[in-house]
Order: C-alpha cells, then sequence, then structure tokens
C-alpha cells in the first residue's frame, strides 16, 4: 500500500502580506521614534536640571550672604563683597563675548 503524502500547508497571500506590512511599520517606527524619544528624554532632562541648578544657585547665593552677615561690620559688608564679586564676574564675562555680526 502506498503511504500517503504529507498534507502541504496551504500558502495564504493575505497572510503574509500583513506580515510584511507589520514588519515594515516597526522598521518605520524605529526608525522615527527611536531618535525621537531620545530628544524628547535629552529636553525634559535638561529643563529638569536647569531648574534645579538655579535653585542650587539661589540658594547658595542666600547662604552666602547670611554667613557674610556674620562678620563684623554691618550689613553693608556682605552686599559689598557680594556685589564686587558679581561685578568682577560680569566683567570677565563681557570681556569673553562674541563681537555683533552688525
Amino acid at each position: 500500500m502506498a503511504e500517503p503524502s504529507p498534507v502541504q500547508p496551504r500558502v495564504d497571500w493575505s497572510d503574509q502580506l500583513v506580515d510584511r506590512l507589520v514588519e515594515l511599520i516597526e522598521q518605520v517606527r524605529s526608525a522615527t521614534t527611536g531618535p525621537l524619544l531620545k530628544v524628547a528624554r535629552a529636553i525634559v532632562y535638561g529643563i529638569i536640571v536647569v531648574g534645579l541648578g538655579l535653585m542650587l544657585v539661589t540658594l547658595l547665593i542666600i547662604a552666602l550672604v547670611r554667613l557674610l552677615d556674620q562678620l563684623p561690620g554691618g550689613v553693608w559688608l556682605p552686599y559689598l563683597i557680594l556685589g564686587g564679586v558679581f561685578t568682577l564676574v560680569g566683567l570677565i564675562l563681557w570681556t569673553q563675548r562674541s563681537a555683533s555680526s552688525s
């Protein structure tokens, strides 16, 4: 007796088309959304870091004023010292600026 031939699975072209379409969509999504997510994360983390940095600088200036206020000579002395420091920093930054194009 002859053995029955194995049944060939029927190839469904619609399943293949859908699989290829899904693969294509996943490739496009990974190529576009991945870099976009990295940029969005960088922007969000950058805003957080800038905000925390500004708060830290503000708190350090307040602490420095309170620390300098302990010096004898009145409250004008911390303001004079910090005013001089900020003026020097401003002058240094002003000399390092780039010339305008106009």
